[in-house]
C-alpha cells in the first residue's frame, strides 16, 4: 500500500495522551494533512529497556534522547482520536517497529500483523 503523505518518526513522543507536546504535535499534523503515517518503536524491540527508565515504556538513551516504546494499547490511546486506520508490525534491521496510519474521518481501526 502506498501513502501520499508525510512519514513521521514518533520515537521522541512521550506516549502519554495527556502530554501537551505530544497532543499538540498530533493536532497540528491532523489539521494540516488528510492522512498521516507514523513509525514508532515497539515494546518488542531489541533496545527496549536500554538506558535509564523514566517511566513505564519510556527510557533515556545513552545519547540523552527520551524514547517511548509503544504497544497496541498505547497506540490506541495516542492515535485513536486522529482517525486510526491501520496498525502494522514492521521488522527491519533486527528492530521491531509499528507502522501507524491515520486518516481524517476514519472511525474504524484495522490491525495487520
Amino acid at each position: 500500500m502506498r501513502y501520499a503523505t508525510n512519514l513521521h518518526w514518533v520515537c521522541f513522543a512521550n506516549g502519554n495522551k495527556s502530554d501537551k507536546q505530544s497532543v499538540a504535535f498530533n493536532v497540528r499534523v491532523y489539521n494540516i494533512l488528510p492522512a498521516q503515517v507514523f513509525v514508532t518503536l515497539s515494546t518488542h524491540s531489541q533496545t527496549y529497556g536500554e538506558g535509564v527508565e523514566i517511566s513505564k515504556d519510556r527510557f533515556a538513551s545513552k545519547h540523552g534522547v527520551n524514547l517511548f516504546y509503544y504497544d497496541e494499547t498505547a497506540i490506541k490511546a495516542q492515535f485513536s482520536d486522529y482517525g486510526l486506520l491501520e496498525v502494522k508490525k514492521v521488522n527491519e534491521y533486527s528492530q521491531k517497529f509499528w507502522l501507524i496510519v491515520c486518516k481524517k474521518g476514519v472511525e474504524v481501526q484495522k490491525s495487520t500483523n
